[in-house]
């Protein structure tokens, strides 16, 4: 479009773009002084809301990169899909907690390099527990380990929360981390506030560093 058309199109009030080559534009300008050169729009930011934005903006406070934060958001949606919870240890069957832990290399228990600690030396051991329902699931899989040390410690100290933390010493020092009593209240970790709370706490303890968290599983 040459400049004259250009000039009588404006003059005449039409919404078309100015140009941005600088000589054009002043060569508009002596017929037109308020021309301005176009103004590129804005991409406003994208929000996260929801369980994610709560579980983000723990992290962004905790000083995390963003590597780091996605590294850990990705972590948490293969945990619980951003939907704080508890372990369901009723849905484990005979055969699949003696697979898990069953002594290593004998037919349907663990593989040959299994390194969980054998807990059920027959599959109708593993039977006789899961009968008895989630409690005693919970005490056999969890207790005498992880600060259980208690009779239903391994069932209240079940996995909960988005990252799922397990175990009395971890409900107990994470507790302390983001200032909440976990031990006396265990499903306070379900608390979506609480729970977003506790994920960069938990890496903390694990990891140490925001940095660490670079990289991880």
């Amino acid at each position: 479009m040459s400049v004259v058309p250009l000039i009588w199109i404006l003059l005449d009030g039409r919404d078309v773009p100015i140009p941005t080559n600088p000589v054009l534009l002043s060569t508009i300008r002596l017929f037109v002084p308020t021309a301005k050169p176009p103004t590129v729009a804005k991409v406003p930011p994208v929000v996260v809301s929801g369980a994610k934005g709560l579980v983000l903006g723990a992290l962004v406070a905790a000083g995390y990169s963003k590597q780091a934060q996605a590294n850990v958001m990705a972590n948490v949606e293969k945990e619980s899909n951003f939907k704080p919870r508890s372990e369901e240890l009723g849905k484990y069957s005979a055969k699949t907690l003696y697979r898990l832990y069953g002594p290593p290399g004998v037919p349907d228990g663990q593989p040959a390099n299994g390194k969980n600690k054998v807990r059920f030396q027959t599959l109708q051991e593993a039977q006789s527990v899961v009968d008895k329902g989630p409690e005693a699931v919970g005490d056999v899989i969890y207790g005498g380990r992880m600060g259980n040390d208690k009779p239903g410690d391994g069932y209240r100290y079940r996995g909960r929360g988005f990252i799922q933390i397990t175990g009395k010493e971890n409900y107990d020092k994470v507790g302390k981390l983001i200032g909440v009593d976990l031990v006396n209240n265990p499903d306070l970790a379900n608390d979506p506030e609480v729970a977003a709370k506790i994920v960069p706490a938990f890496f903390k303890l694990r990891l140490k560093k925001p940095e660490d968290l670079e990289s991880i599983d």
